[in-house]
Protein backbone atom coordinates (compact mmCIF):
# COMPACT_ATOMS: atom_id res chain seq x y z
CA UNK A 1 0.00 0.00 0.00
CA UNK A 2 2.65 2.26 0.49
CA UNK A 3 4.08 1.54 -2.97
CA UNK A 4 1.05 2.03 -4.30
CA UNK A 5 0.64 5.77 -2.37
CA UNK A 6 4.27 6.63 -2.92
CA UNK A 7 4.02 5.78 -7.05
CA UNK A 8 1.15 7.86 -6.95
CA UNK A 9 2.93 10.86 -5.58
CA UNK A 10 5.31 10.38 -7.79
CA UNK A 11 3.16 10.44 -10.82
CA UNK A 12 1.28 13.25 -9.65
CA UNK A 13 5.19 15.24 -9.39
CA UNK A 14 5.91 14.24 -12.72
CA UNK A 15 2.59 15.69 -14.25
CA UNK A 16 2.66 18.66 -12.66
CA UNK A 17 6.30 19.06 -13.62
CA UNK A 18 5.85 18.46 -16.99
CA UNK A 19 3.14 20.93 -16.96
CA UNK A 20 4.94 23.66 -15.33
CA UNK A 21 7.93 22.86 -18.22
CA UNK A 22 5.19 23.45 -21.00
CA UNK A 23 4.01 26.31 -19.68
CA UNK A 24 7.74 28.00 -18.85
CA UNK A 25 7.99 27.26 -22.24
CA UNK A 26 4.95 28.57 -23.78
CA UNK A 27 5.82 31.88 -22.05
CA UNK A 28 9.33 31.95 -23.39
CA UNK A 29 8.38 31.38 -26.70
CA UNK A 30 5.72 34.43 -25.98
CA UNK A 31 8.59 36.39 -24.85
CA UNK A 32 10.85 35.51 -27.23
CA UNK A 33 8.21 36.82 -30.30
CA UNK A 34 7.74 39.94 -28.32
CA UNK A 35 11.21 40.69 -28.07
CA UNK A 36 11.63 40.27 -32.18
CA UNK A 37 8.85 42.50 -32.69
CA UNK A 38 10.04 45.26 -30.85
CA UNK A 39 13.51 44.93 -32.12
CA UNK A 40 12.24 44.75 -35.93
CA UNK A 41 10.03 48.07 -34.87
CA UNK A 42 12.84 49.94 -33.15
CA UNK A 43 15.09 48.86 -36.60
CA UNK A 44 12.08 50.50 -38.72
CA UNK A 45 11.65 53.67 -36.87
CA UNK A 46 15.85 54.08 -36.49
CA UNK A 47 16.24 53.28 -40.63
CA UNK A 48 13.24 56.09 -40.60
CA UNK A 49 15.10 58.52 -38.31
CA UNK A 50 17.97 58.07 -40.17
CA UNK A 51 16.66 58.89 -43.74
CA UNK A 52 15.08 62.31 -42.39
CA UNK A 53 18.79 63.06 -41.17
CA UNK A 54 20.14 62.63 -43.91
CA UNK A 55 17.02 64.61 -46.22
CA UNK A 56 17.38 67.18 -43.81
CA UNK A 57 21.73 67.16 -44.64
CA UNK A 58 21.05 67.04 -48.13
CA UNK A 59 18.06 70.11 -48.02
CA UNK A 60 20.32 72.05 -45.86
CA UNK A 61 22.76 72.10 -48.77
CA UNK A 62 20.56 73.03 -50.70
CA UNK A 63 19.39 76.32 -49.09
CA UNK A 64 19.70 79.64 -50.31
CA UNK A 65 21.08 82.73 -48.84
CA UNK A 66 18.21 83.83 -48.14
CA UNK A 67 16.05 80.83 -46.53
CA UNK A 68 19.51 80.23 -44.64
CA UNK A 69 19.10 83.82 -42.77
CA UNK A 70 15.04 84.09 -42.76
CA UNK A 71 13.60 80.41 -41.74
CA UNK A 72 10.15 81.43 -41.82
CA UNK A 73 8.18 81.80 -45.10
CA UNK A 74 7.44 84.86 -46.37
CA UNK A 75 3.79 86.67 -45.53
CA UNK A 76 0.87 85.87 -47.86
CA UNK A 77 -0.97 88.92 -46.47
CA UNK A 78 -1.63 91.82 -48.56
CA UNK A 79 -0.59 94.87 -47.06
CA UNK A 80 -4.49 95.82 -46.27
CA UNK A 81 -4.44 92.65 -43.66
CA UNK A 82 -1.40 93.62 -42.59
CA UNK A 83 -2.16 96.53 -41.42
CA UNK A 84 -5.24 95.31 -40.01
CA UNK A 85 -3.50 93.01 -37.55
CA UNK A 86 -0.54 95.03 -36.63
CA UNK A 87 -3.23 97.95 -35.51
CA UNK A 88 -5.11 94.80 -33.19
CA UNK A 89 -1.84 93.41 -32.08
CA UNK A 90 0.13 96.76 -30.88
CA UNK A 91 -0.63 99.06 -28.02
CA UNK A 92 -2.41 101.89 -28.82
CA UNK A 93 0.23 105.20 -28.88
CA UNK A 94 0.50 107.29 -26.29
CA UNK A 95 -1.21 110.69 -27.77
CA UNK A 96 -4.42 108.30 -27.71
CA UNK A 97 -4.49 107.10 -24.56
CA UNK A 98 -4.09 110.69 -23.26
CA UNK A 99 -6.37 111.85 -24.88
CA UNK A 100 -8.66 108.78 -23.69
CA UNK A 101 -8.08 109.44 -19.92
CA UNK A 102 -8.84 113.15 -20.80
CA UNK A 103 -12.20 112.33 -22.22
CA UNK A 104 -13.04 109.97 -18.89
CA UNK A 105 -11.73 113.20 -16.55
CA UNK A 106 -14.17 115.60 -17.97
CA UNK A 107 -17.01 113.24 -18.16
CA UNK A 108 -16.49 112.34 -14.51
CA UNK A 109 -15.21 116.38 -13.98
CA UNK A 110 -18.79 117.05 -15.71
CA UNK A 111 -20.80 114.74 -13.03
CA UNK A 112 -18.99 116.83 -10.09
CA UNK A 113 -16.35 114.00 -8.30
CA UNK A 114 -13.96 116.51 -9.37
CA UNK A 115 -15.92 119.85 -8.84
CA UNK A 116 -13.61 122.79 -7.58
Amino acid sequence: MLLVVCCFCCEELEYRTKKQRDDETKNLCELSQWSRDAMRSNTEKLDQAERILKMAELTRKLDTEQESVVPFYASTLTPEEEEQVNFLLLPPPPLLSLSLSLVSFTKKRKKGRYAR
